[in-house]
């Protein structure tokens, strides 16, 4: 009996090893796969830092719930230039695990296909357009899904994004947000346009076939009162920690780390740009990063509450410098 029991405990272990390494393989073949088809076609690094902010316990110096060590991240960000104008579009696809990382290449691929009909139409589209268009698509695959699989189960969840755009020749700022905000530096406050709301955003239609989100918020910015441009994902506000030693999730213990908190890590990154000459996108999205650290230290972190992390901070009189 207890021979048959450990026979059966190690092949137990051995199905959940081959699992694991099935779903390392895929985490990195959905990077490498995002980042094919998300590459833009000119050098845009000099304008823009992008960081993702992943929990360590070991150097971050807290406990977390998590078990998996693997990562597929559902938030994602993609540039690309069409004419006179570049295009920002930052996201965070809304489902779990291997299935967020999987919406977020569909996302990338979908947006591949939208920007180079554009670009052969020589259109320079609006935010909203572009937005319109990837909730077009979403509805079309929903569609042939039920055909190809004959079921009637929807697809699911879909993604939050925003989509900035700077027009070259006229010096404009102007986005559209579906559901993730723009934080704009400087002035001498930060300004926020639009907000987190995910009715706002981008999903699969409803059994019915009724299309969900609404009409995204738009605007323009003023270039020449703010210096810098952060997008963040809802990981940072959405950070909550417990007491070390805490045996279960208690809601009422928990502390957030909220978007003020994000708010003011990105202003403090400003000031130390404005005395450390050097790249400032760079300091100013360190400056959120380690907040969000430090703020973990010595806690523990609920597993429901250290989700994606993803801030992105352009320089907006570098991209408006940028020659097509």
């Amino acid at each position: 009996m207890a021979r048959g029991k450990g026979g059966s405990l190690r092949a137990k272990k051995q199905r959940v090893r081959a699992m694991h390494e099935e779903l390392l393989d895929l985490s990195v073949l959905n990077a490498v796969l995002f980042e094919e088809l998300s590459a833009s076609s000119f050098a845009y690094d000099r304008m823009i830092t992008t960081r993702f902010d992943f929990t360590d316990p070991k150097r971050d110096r807290c406990q977390v719930e998590k078990h998996w060590d693997l990562r597929t991240e559902g938030d994602f960000f993609l540039v690309r230039m069409l004419g006179q104008s570049i295009y920002f579009v930052v996201g965070d696809a809304t489902g779990h695990n291997a299935y967020a990382g999987g919406l977020k290449v569909f996302i990338a691929a979908a947006l591949k296909g939208i920007f180079e009909r554009l670009e052969l139409g020589r259109r320079e589209p609006t935010c909203a357009r572009i937005i319109n268009e990837l909730r077009n698509y979403f509805d079309h695959v929903a569609a042939k899904s039920l055909q190809v699989s004959n079921q009637t189960r929807q697809l699911q969840d879909g993604a939050d994004l925003v989509v900035l755009r700077v027009d070259l020749e006229r010096r404009k700022v102007s986005f559209a947000s579906a559901g993730i905000p723009i934080i704009a530096l400087g002035s001498p406050e930060p300004s926020i346009y639009g907000r987190f709301d995910s009715t706002k955003g981008i999903r699969f239609p409803d059994p019915a076939g009724a299309s969900l989100g609404s009409t995204p918020v738009v605007g323009s910015i003023d270039a020449r009162k703010f210096g810098f441009l952060a997008i963040v994902t809802d990981g940072f506000r959405n950070l909550r920690r417990l007491p070390v030693g805490s045996r279960r999730t208690n809601r009422r213990k928990m502390d957030g780390f909220g978007d003020e908190a994000t708010t003011r890590a990105l202003v403090r990154g400003v000031r130390r740009a404005a005395i450390r000459p050097g790249k400032s996108t760079d300091q100013i999205a360190a400056s959120l990063i380690n907040a969000a650290r430090e703020f973990r230290k010595n806690h523990k972190l609920p597993e429901t509450a250290d989700d994606d992390r993803l801030v992105v901070v352009i320089d907006i009189a570098k991209a408006l410098a940028t020659s097509g």
